[in-house]
Parts: structure tokens; sequence; C-alpha cells
């Protein structure tokens, strides 16, 4: 091997390089995806991984996907022993973006962004200095929505909730028909902070990134801006809006009682728009959650951030090939339906 670049940190891969024939050797592209083969995220990156290296055959993206605690426990793993993946799946929130900034890993991405395909203007500023650790799915930060079955609505004489005594009056009705008015998936303890209780709290407090502060210690349970907003929590299982149910049930139970119609409302993450049926996806209508008693704030989809894919530090150091190989790839991810869709077109804010 004939070798025009070599890239000197330990554990990183040698690219840009020519074989005795002259013929250039792949760039090679490490990622940390997200995902299972048996859901849709996971499917969409592995059919989005092939549809890029065959337009691409001069990269080869070289992948590990896990999913839920198993990615959680692998990335400060990678990260301590020096295999930084160049593009991986991450956040700028306690939970998705600690790992990486204790690690001197997080990268501004904004020089490398091309702005005629993303507008920066709906990536927030994740930074003291407004950095942009990542490209949020759907380059959006909306997080935390509503799935609302607008046909199981419409034959229960129902119309479109905009406020919680419009929560609270579709309680008999859906009673009587054996339904829920809403549910979550509150097995899956995460679910409460950064999809149910991050929207709740960033209401009714009017702080976007409350839950943030309640993370790091600067927030207790028992102020009294908590206790305010568990009692919206509390009020809520009272009148029968949330099912008391919610709390036992897991994501994939919860999204199929969602499929099912065995509620009208559901509370989750827009990326699970592609893990309802497809019968279930044609009349489901994405919104935030309708105003609630005493709210100070907007009706914001949640205070949690969205998550998505950036480069890493370990990029940067690699070199010019691995860097414009690795956002390459990001654009070409980005640019697909299932990625952009993650952020559906039938969100509606109301």
């Amino acid at each position: 091997m004939v070798c025009l670049f070599a890239v000197l940190a330990v554990g990183m891969v040698f690219v840009g390089c020519s074989n005795k024939d002259g013929k250039a050797s792949k760039v090679v592209v490490k990622v940390m995806a997200y995902g299972d083969n048996s859901n849709a995220e996971g499917q969409s990156f592995v059919r989005i991984v092939e549809a890029f290296e065959a337009a691409n055959p001069n990269i080869d993206i070289d992948y590990e996907m896990l999913y839920d605690e198993a990615y959680h426990q692998k990335v400060p793993a990678r990260l301590a022993s020096g295999d930084v993946p160049y593009v991986a799946y991450m956040g700028a929130d306690a939970r998705w973006g600690t790992p990486w900034k204790e690690a001197g890993q997080q990268v501004d991405m904004t020089k490398y962004l091309d702005t005629n395909q993303f507008d920066l203007s709906l990536i927030p500023e994740m930074g003291p200095a407004g950095e942009k650790y990542y490209v949020p799915l759907g380059t959006s930060n909306a997080c935390t929505v509503v799935f609302v079955n607008t046909k199981l609505l419409a034959d229960l004489g129902l119309e479109m909730p905009k406020s919680y005594a419009d929560l609270k009056a579709m309680v008999p009705v859906a009673k009587a028909a054996g339904v829920e008015v809403l549910s979550t998936h509150g097995a899956d303890g995460w679910a409460w902070g950064s999809c149910f209780m991050s929207a709740v709290f960033s209401r009714t407090t009017g702080k976007e990134n409350y839950m943030a502060d309640v993370v790091s210690g600067a927030k207790k349970f028992t102020d009294s801006d908590m206790v305010a907003g568990l009692e919206v929590l509390s009020t809520m299982v009272k009148d029968g809006v949330l099912s008391q149910k919610a709390v036992l049930i897991d994501s994939g139970t919860g999204l199929s009682d969602y499929s099912n119609g065995k509620c009208i409302m559901y509370v989750t993450g827009q990326w699970d728009a592609g893990n309802i049926t497809p019968e279930a996806q044609a009349v489901t209508k994405l919104i935030s959650i309708p105003t609630l008693p005493g709210q100070k704030g907007p009706d914001t989809m949640a205070g949690a951030w969205q998550v998505g894919y950036g480069i890493t530090k370990a990029t940067v150091d690699a070199g010019k090939d691995v860097l414009d190989a690795s956002m390459k790839f990001i654009n070409f991810l980005n640019s697909e339906e299932e990625v952009r869709c993650y952020c559906c077109s039938c969100f509606e804010r109301i």
C-alpha cells in the first residue's frame, strides 16, 4: 500500500490510500447508529446506508447499531476505549449529550452544514456560544407530541382538543365506548421525563428546559413549582384524562393499543410515527398537548431536545477525507424521506 494520508490517532483507520494497482481505497466512516433490525428506525437506517454506499462506492459506512439501554451503555464504553465513531446518534441534553461532552467529542457543526439543505434557524443552540453539535431528526427541535386517532375521534363525535377542558369533556364519551382518552408508555421510565413531564413542566413553569434543572439538581421534587407541575399530572389522572394504566404500559404495548383504537390519543416522540400500523398512520394527526390548567408558558412540544446524527472531534482529527465523507453521509441521511418524516407532515401545532 502506498499511503497518501495516514491517521495518527489511536484506534482510527487508514484512509485515502492507494493499493498496488494505483486504485483508491475506500474512505471508512465509523458510525454509531440507533435502532434495531426489528423496528422502523433501524430498518430505515440500514436501507439508507445501502443506498448511500451504492451512490458512493468510494465510501464504506462501518456502523454499529444499538437500541435503548444497550446504546446508552455502549457509548461511554467506546469513548473510554478510544474507539470513537466519526458519526454518531447523539443529543445535547443530560441523557443523550453528557457522555460526548465529558469525552470532549462535541463539535460545532455550523460551518460544515450546507445552508442550501438545512435551515439553521431550526437547529437549536446547544452550547454556550450557540454551537450546533448534531442535526436533529427532521431538522427540527419539536420532540414530544400527541398522536390523535382522527377516525376514532370523529366516530365518537368529538373534535380536536384545544384546551384541558376539551380533554376533560372527552372522558365520559370515551368511557362509554370502552377506550382511554390519553395514554403513554410510562413503564419506560425515561418516557415520563423526556416525553411527558418535560412538556408539562415547560408549560406550568414557563421555562422550556426546566427538566434540565431537575436533572442537574438545581431543582428538587419538593420545590413549589415542581409540586405544582406534579399536581397537574395528578389532576389528569383523577379526572380520567390520563390513563391510570399508563404507568404500567411499555412502548410496544402502548403503540399497539393506539394502533388498535384502545385510546384516542397517545403521548410519545414523533419518530414513533413509523412504529404504528399503516392503517393508524393514515388517520393520525400529531398535535402538542392542549393548553393545561395554570399554564405559564406557550404550547411547546417538550423541554426535551430532539436527537440526531452529528460528527465527533475524532472526525475532524482524522482529516479532510474522513470529515468530507462523514458530512456527505449526514447530508444524505437527512435528505431521506424516513428521516425528514420523523417530524411528520401530519404535524399540527394548535
